[in-house]
């Protein structure tokens, strides 16, 4: 995720009328730490670890 800072917070909101999550999350190669799902949209929260 080079968008962030080390231990930067990213708040991801994604809606799955097109492409479905799990394409996406492939796509990015990395998990969330937490996230939550209502209907089609999904809220996703990632944080990058200093590499």
């Amino acid at each position: 995720m080079r968008v962030l800072k080390p231990y930067g917070t990213l708040i991801f909101k994604w809606n799955e009328e097109q492409i479905k999550l799990s394409e996406v999350l492939d796509a990015l190669g990395y998990q969330p730490l937490f996230g939550d799902k209502r209907g089609k949209t999904h809220w996703l929260v990632f944080m990058k670890t200093e590499d």
